[in-house]
């Protein structure tokens, strides 16, 4: 079905913050799909329990039990390359602001591959297998957990060690970096750690009443909130590690939070439920059971749908306010895989029935929020936005239907991407522009643009 979008209203000047996108409207036609609809499958040589991470090139990347990380193409699916590991792939990978791919694989070590090619870069042995997912700091850093017990600092560039911190068990829960720098990471010897991420000293712990497989997932005001297997999400000062409140479930908790933009965590558990809480509070909004265990962190659309996995086979879109099925999708086998949503709002997801699934949605991308699925964002950096929203000022725009031209100011080493959709759902990169630390300008590189069709652009600072 074709459709046209309805209306532009009036032009004005734009603020538009990092982990948001406002919209300025031209003319264009596109296709819209039923929510829930299959775009696209990949299959691959074994169980799928990672979780995709996104290139700012639409660019999906996701591991294997078959031992092997894929690329593959966003819109078709098509397999970019392949790069074989020694052994299992069950962690999500993280993709740095060049491009780099980062993963750990259960041969024990951390990879570093080219974004383009698969190639290589550089590899790190740690001392025992990897259930850790990587994150990455704002200056490149790689950090990452291993059943060897500790903590790694790695220099993105060259893999060498910048540091490590010794935990008392294994650590199967990836670190999350705040705002400030800090990572924060749970370990199985029941407790969660705030280290100082240019030195790895520990700036504090708490203790919960099991282990801690969960990843952390950080609020807006630098609060941390995180699951145990003692049945229990927890929401913690991040300056001082001091217990805001507890939320108990049923069973165990191995999924991690995702809050949505306001404020609303998300988190699964093995009780088979969903549940919404209160982020200042903890009191519980809703829960939704599914029909068996869920592993998968939710995944949060910028209009408030729910994406999230369960042991019962199916991906899950729920009312972010109400719990409401919105619809389900079944695949083959259970679900453990953390949902990501893309720029133009598709769903992609892993399965234990060795596939890779990119599902339509309702959603035109991620939440503006904090920290809207595992990872932060579709690159899975594990990094929490300034706390001061850097802005992109709009200095001009022209309407007119060929050619659309826009300038705005920018940062010297940053980078924008420029996006256009025909019905405010749909998104697609169109052009990228490299920041230079003052006005720059971008033009619509598509030749010729349908005269008397609405078109939309946004603007969006990859940090």
């Amino acid at each position: 079905m074709k459709r046209v979008g309805e209306g532009c209203g009036v032009m004005k000047p734009l603020l538009i913050s990092t982990f948001a996108a406002a919209v300025i409207c031209s003319s264009t036609l596109g296709q819209e799909l039923k929510p829930g609809d299959v775009i696209w499958e990949f299959q691959t040589g074994g169980a799928v329990k990672s979780s995709p991470a996104i290139g700012v090139d639409g660019t999906v990347y996701i591991g294997s039990y078959d031992k092997k990380v894929y690329a593959l193409d966003g819109k078709t699916g098509a397999k970019k390359w392949e790069f074989e590991t020694g052994h299992y792939v069950y962690t999500s990978l993280a993709i740095g602001a060049d491009g780099t791919v980062y993963v750990g694989s259960r041969d024990n070590k951390v990879y570093a591959l080219a974004g383009k090619t698969g190639d290589k870069l550089w590899e790190f042995e740690t001392g025992d297998l990897m259930m850790s997912s990587p994150a990455i700091g704002a200056d490149g850093t790689v950090y990452v957990g291993s059943k060897d017990n500790k903590v790694y600092a790695l220099a993105g560039k060259t893999g060498d060690k910048l540091w490590e911190f010794e935990t008392g068990d294994r650590v199967y829960s990836s670190p999350a970096i705040g705002a400030d720098g800090t990572v924060y990471v749970g370990s199985h010897d029941n407790k969660v750690y705030a280290l100082d991420g240019k030195t790895g000293a520990k700036q504090w712990e708490f203790e919960t009443g099991d282990t801690v497989q969960s990843s952390p997932a950080i609020g807006v005001d630098g609060t941390v909130y995180v699951g145990s297997r003692d049945n229990k999400v927890y929401a913690l000062a991040g300056k001082t590690g001091d217990k805001l409140w507890e939320f108990e479930t049923g069973y165990l908790l191995l999924a991690s939070p995702s809050i949505g933009s306001d404020g609303t965590v998300y988190i699964g558990s093995y009780d088979h439920k969903v549940y919404a809480l209160n982020g200042k509070t903890g009191a519980k909004q809703w829960e939704f059971e599914t029909g068996d265990y869920v592993q998968s962190s939710p995944a949060i659309g910028v209009d408030g749908t729910v994406y999230v996995g369960s042991r019962d086979n199916k991906v899950y879109a729920l009312d972010g306010k109400t719990g409401a099925k919105k619809w389900a999708f079944e695949t083959g086998n259970r679900v453990a895989s953390s949902p990501a949503i893309g720029s133009d709002g598709t769903v992609y997801v892993g399965s234990f029935d060795n596939k890779v699934y990119a599902l339509e949605s309702s959603s035109s991308g991620p939440a503006d929020s904090p920290w809207p699925m595992f990872g932060q964002n579709a690159q899975r950096t594990g990094r929490a936005p300034s706390p001061v929203a850097d802005k992109i000022k709009i200095n001009a725009v022209s309407k007119t239907a060929s050619p659309f031209t826009i300038s705005f100011e920018s940062k010297s080493g940053s980078t924008y991407l420029i996006e256009a959709s025909h019905d405010l759902k749909k998104w697609g990169e169109i052009g990228e522009v490299q920041g230079t630390g003052s006005s720059v300008k971008f033009t619509d590189p598509r030749l010729p643009i349908v005269p008397f069709k609405r078109n939309y652009f946004r603007v969006k600072l990859v940090e």
